[in-house]
């Protein structure tokens, strides 16, 4: 029986969440020693693995710590700090659409909320600066209720491994 370990990141501006939310993604769909890759910027996604690798991407938006509040911070007062903060969105990745496993996407919402924001489809062929340019867009438009986004601040992420 496998169960989910939470991890937890603060994110200091909207640039630092979509970058660290890329990173997992590619991470989690990328493994360089699969196809021969010496260095993770030269490889593509990987199709065999890119189908529920990723888990659960959470963040939250408000009554958040800043970044220095956040390195002061223990383990257990960073899920304290996620416990108390507000505001949570929620991305899931949707795998193997139309039986084709070379493609996927992202669909995001607010909890609480009923509206769900898809990304892009993504492919196996993008690149790392690709996914971190839909990882972007696709933000802005979860987050396109919120005041200024792109300006916003400290953010947590939690996300969940398999353990």
């Amino acid at each position: 029986m496998s169960r989910t370990v939470p991890k937890y990141f603060h994110c200091a501006t909207f640039s630092d969440l979509a970058e660290t939310i890329t990173n997992h993604i590619y991470k989690a769909l990328n493994h360089p020693q699969n196809h021969g890759c010496k260095r993770m910027e030269n490889c593509r996604l990987h199709e065999p693995l890119a189908h529920y690798a990723m888990g659960a991407i959470d963040f939250k938006v408000e009554d958040t710590p800043t970044k220095d509040e956040w390195k002061k911070l223990k383990a257990k007062d960073r899920a304290n700090a996620w416990d108390w903060a507000t505001g949570c969105y929620g991305i899931k990745e949707v795998g193997q659409m139309f039986d084709d496993p070379s493609v996927f996407l992202l669909v995001g919402g607010y909890y609480g909320g009923a509206q769900l924001i898809p990304s892009p489809t993504i492919d196996m062929e993008t690149k790392k600066d690709d996914l971190y340019d839909i990882v972007f867009s696709f933000l802005q438009d979860l987050l396109q209720y919120e005041d200024n986004p792109e300006n916003r601040c400290n953010f947590i992420v939690k996300i969940d491994y398999e353990k």
